[in-house]
């Protein structure tokens, strides 16, 4: 193995790809940034209406909407609570629906579709902002007039009813066989496309020529799936050593514990510098696994073609974007 030295930028880019998987995989993340923006937006709005409040002759023209700017705030946000319960209902019923129709897999597309994310954020913020703005009514002889803040929640309540329409259509959408086949077939694409990136700077080795492993290292973590391999890391790692580096799992694989996971010619790797070159998870993903995608795909057609469903345009629809796959795996 010749490999060439893997930069500092090559380290951060592989971090970072790893991270970008890890937030598209996840609901959580952007509903967090609302959250925390929808605490800065409302902290803001209340600067404002203090600031304004001081004002004699314009604070005598805003306390004649105190209490509707109360009503308003109060009403937003037992309303978006609604909105946010039918948002949260209609989602779960897309998976469930998703799960029994198309496949278990095919579940995961759904929990990465940014409209939906988005969704339910924009809901969340508005919520918290409403009832953050709630605390600006103060209890002394000269209460804030939280008139901007309720505007602002106005204003917010209208972007939310878009971003809804936009996320029923998105929704109707989702749930078309073609659209869901064709989803899972483009990250099938990226998958493979990525994964046949030409590798200049490594030397294949052929392994029999090499006779039996000088060192065994084994899994020692609890039992997980190889979602993917840092292979610029690995190529590292072996160059400092000298040594031949051969990972015995394939990605997809499922690492029970004590399993011989990597064998070794020539020099010696740690077991914790090679494990920092994995990427593990509880469920196969289409980080680095190609034929995972390739499995839903099939699992699709399967499912169209059951006694139950009797679907076989949906199973020749699935062959003509697995021939397209295969060829670019060639």
């Amino acid at each position: 193995m010749a490999p060439r030295s893997m930069s500092s930028a090559e380290h951060r880019s592989a971090r970072l790809e790893r991270l970008r998987e890890i937030l598209r995989n996840s609901l959580w993340f952007l509903p967090l940034v609302f959250l925390v923006g929808a605490l800065v937006l409302a902290n803001f709005t209340m600067e404002i209406d203090e600031v304004l409040t001081r004002d004699v002759e314009i604070r005598a023209r805003m306390e004649a909407n105190t209490e509707e700017a109360r009503i308003v705030l109060a009403t937003i946000a037992t309303s978006i609570l609604t909105f946010l319960g039918v948002v949260f209902s209609v989602t779960l019923v897309a998976l469930q629906m998703a799960s029994n129709q198309y496949s278990p897999r095919v579940v995961r597309s759904f929990v990465r579709s940014k409209i939906t994310k988005l969704t339910l954020a924009s809901f969340m913020g508005t919520f918290v902002f409403s009832i953050y703005s709630l605390g600006s009514f103060d209890l002394d002889d000269t209460p804030t007039v939280p008139v901007v803040s309720a505007a602002t929640a106005m204003l917010l309540v209208i972007i939310d009813l878009f971003i809804f329409i936009a996320f029923v259509h998105a929704l109707v959408r989702s749930m078309r066989v073609t659209y869901v086949i064709e989803t899972v077939a483009g990250e099938t694409r990226r998958s493979a496309d990525d994964g046949a990136v030409a590798r200049p700077d490594v030397t294949e080795v052929d392994v029999a020529s090499l006779g039996p492993p000088d060192h065994l290292v084994r899994f020692d973590r609890h039992p997980a799936i190889l979602a993917g391999v840092e292979a610029d890391r690995l190529v590292e790692l072996a160059r400092h050593a000298g040594a031949v580096v051969r990972v015995t799992a394939q990605v997809g694989d499922h690492l029970p514990t004590d399993i011989v996971l990597f064998e070794l010619w020539g020099g010696e790797v740690s077991l914790a510098q090679l494990e920092s070159c994995l990427v593990l998870d509880q469920e196969r993903t289409m980080y680095q696994d190609t034929a995972y995608g390739i499995r839903q795909l099939v699992d699709i057609a399967i499912r169209a073609l059951s006694p139950a469903i009797n679907d076989p345009t949906t199973a020749v629809q699935v062959i003509d974007r697995l021939v397209d796959i295969l060829a670019r795996i060639g």
